[in-house]
């Protein structure tokens, strides 16, 4: 998996939700600071986050 395709694709998912990185996380009990790890690229978000955030996007 490219790491940052997928930080790229979670950016492009929050802004069209118009959430800000605080308010992402606040939805998936989670940290800013790991949403921010994840739209640069660092990390890929664990499997039990991924259907999360794709419903989010639904």
């Amino acid at each position: 998996m490219n790491q940052v395709k997928i930080g790229m694709f979670i950016v492009k998912m929050r802004k069209q939700l118009n959430l800000t990185q605080c308010a992402f996380a606040e939805t998936l009990g989670i940290s800013d600071k790991t949403v921010s790890k994840w739209e640069c690229g660092n990390v890929i978000p664990e499997l039990s986050l991924m259907m999360p955030i794709f419903v989010l996007r639904l």
